[in-house]
């Protein structure tokens, strides 16, 4: 028989993303796009279904891939568009004022990993 299972064996659920409709733009120039909800560790972003088929996005993935770590900035701003520097502030520690690089590379990586391939 198999010992029961210890709460440090179950894993986080990996986060989802929710398909929505977000509004680009405001008054007359408003118009609804296509997109993601995506919640990680109660961290919600909303990301453009297009900003993932961008040429200059897919641009900066690779030259990250290939070891450019730099390319992490430009590419998170164009994923998390207007919401980047409230995103950011989500690592800042409040102790050092600093923005933790690993904390907010993870949570890049699994809000990309969450979106559907498209």
């Amino acid at each position: 028989m198999a010992a029961p299972k210890k709460p440090q064996d179950h894993k986080p659920k990996s986060p989802k993303a929710e398909k929505i409709k977000i509004s680009i733009g405001e008054d007359d120039d408003a118009r609804e796009v296509e997109g993601f909800r995506i919640t990680v560790n109660e961290i919600t972003v909303e990301v453009e279904k297009d900003a993932l088929n961008d040429w200059e996005f897919l641009e900066d993935v690779a030259d990250l891939q290939n070891g450019d770590g730099a390319k992490s900035v430009s590419m998170s701003r164009r994923l998390f568009g207007d919401q980047y520097n409230t995103v950011k502030e989500n690592f800042r520690d409040e102790k050092t004022g600093r923005v933790s690089s690993a904390d907010f590379q993870e949570f890049v990586q699994a809000v990309l990993e969450a979106v559907p391939n498209s």
